[in-house]
């Protein structure tokens, strides 16, 4: 559709070994990584399609104030308040994606901010990625050492609220930027020329946002999950203590015992 810069493609892993090194946190924490992640990664789409309904703003407000094929359409009411009403939206979609950044630095990201993490991102990049360096990182130890500081500087509610705003922002931005777009290029019309080319650029870009990350469908499954069923989810990575207790009631059920 539209975001050349952002190319994507479907990858298949057939037989593909990984290396110990390369094994990103522990086996079977994935799913909790990857929350952890779109928590992440969805306030950053929201942003972007916010940025993309102001630029078809600004655009149109450009071309009405200067253009002289859009002479007296700024005069004109139902104008006026489309424009407006696109202000509102920018706006709150905006706001949106502040909050989402604001909940996850202070509930989530904080909790990565323990003094040895700081004191490796002080040594030099050569030195980080050295070969007994990431050995030592890649064994299960630092594995843990790394989920029991996400432990003790987090909790479940906190992640969920998390990403339940992340996934709200990202469908806001998202919804917003289709809006906008498309309400831009009705006013615009049918008149020639680069604004409706640009308008109609933005517009593909639009779309995009509501696919990647996660549909706004299934975000909207997420806010509800997170944010409206009143239940935390369990998004956290297992702690030493808890995969113990897994591991021995494990051992007992194959030993036969209850």
């Amino acid at each position: 559709m539209g975001q050349r810069a952002c190319p994507a493609a479907e990858l298949n892993f057939n037989e593909v070994f990984v290396p110990d090194d390369r094994v990103v946190t522990r086996e079977g924490d994935g799913a909790a990584g990857t929350m952890l992640v779109l928590a992440s990664s969805r306030p950053p789409v929201g942003a972007i399609a916010t940025g993309i309904a102001r630029g078809a703003y600004e655009r149109l407000t450009s071309w009405l104030q200067e253009d002289p094929d859009a002479k007296g359409l700024l005069d004109r009411q139902h104008v006026q308040l489309a424009l407006a009403e696109m202000y509102e939206e920018i706006h709150l979609a905006r706001q949106a994606y502040m909050d989402a950044a604001t909940v996850l630095e202070s509930r989530v990201i904080g909790a990565f901010k323990h003094p040895l993490l700081k004191t490796f991102e002080m040594l030099p990049k050569a030195v980080r990625r050295s070969g007994p360096v990431r050995k030592a990182l890649s064994s299960e130890r630092a594995k843990d050492m790394e989920i029991e500081m996400l432990i003790r500087g987090t909790d479940e509610l906190s992640i969920t609220r998390s990403v339940g705003i992340s996934s709200m922002a990202k469908a806001r931005g998202a919804d917003t930027a289709m809006k906008v777009t498309g309400m831009a290029l009705e006013l615009v019309g049918l008149h020639s020329g680069p604004i409706r080319q640009e308008l109609q650029k933005l517009w593909r870009d639009a779309k995009l946002t509501q696919i990647y990350e996660g549909t706004n469908q299934l975000n909207r499954s997420e806010v509800y999950r997170a944010l409206c069923s009143g239940e935390s989810q369990p998004w956290l990575p297992l702690g030493k203590a808890a995969r113990a207790a897994i591991s021995k009631d494990n051992a007992s059920i194959k030993g036969g015992t209850r």
